[in-house]
C-alpha cells in the first residue's frame, strides 16, 4: 500500500534534516601556533627589567573534554595534561581560559589567540620572563 504525498513529503524532510544534523557537528579542537613573542628580562647587574623578544615556536592545542563536563582545555602540543582549562567555553566567538602560569585567550571568528605568561615580574625579580604571546589556530 503506498504512503499519502504528505507522509512521503515528511519522511523525506526528516530524513534530510537527520543527515544535515550528522554533518553539522561542532568544532572540537584547534591546533594553534606561536606567531611572535616579546617579554621582559631581568638583568642582574643593573637591577632592572629589560625588553626581549623571545622565541615563538610552541603549538597548543584547544581541544573540548568529552568527559561528562564537556569543558573546553589548552595544552601544549603532544602533552597529555593541559595547562589551562576555560570554565565559560565559547562566549560571542571568544574564550578566556586560565591556568596556574598565566591566562589564554582565542577568537574562533578571527581564529587568533593571545597568550600571557606572569610568573617572574609578579613574583618578585626571578629569572622567569613574563611574556606575551600572539599567533594563529585552524581546526584540529
Amino acid at each position: 500500500m503506498p504512503l499519502p504525498t504528505w507522509s512521503r513529503t515528511g519522511l523525506a524532510v526528516v530524513a534530510l534534516a537527520v543527515v544535515s544534523a550528522g554533518g553539522a557537528r561542532a568544532q572540537e579542537s584547534y591546533l594553534c601556533t606561536e606567531e611572535q613573542s616579546t617579554g621582559f628580562l631581568f638583568d642582574k647587574v643593573r637591577r632592572a627589567w629589560q625588553p626581549s623578544v623571545l622565541v615563538a615556536d610552541r603549538k597548543l592545542v584547544v581541544h573540548l573534554d568529552q568527559g561528562a563536563t564537556r569543558t573546553w582545555f589548552v595544552s601544549e602540543g603532544g602533552r597529555r595534561t593541559s595547562s589551562y582549562w576555560c570554565p565559560s567555553g565559547w562566549v560571542n566567538d571568544e574564550m578566556s581560559c586560565t591556568g596556574i602560569a598565566g591566562s589564554f585567550w582565542m577568537n574562533r571568528k578571527t581564529m587568533r589567540f593571545l597568550y600571557v605568561y606572569k610568573w617572574g615580574y609578579l613574583d618578585g625579580d626571578s629569572p622567569d620572563t613574563p611574556n606575551i604571546t600572539i599567533g594563529r589556530c585552524s581546526p584540529g
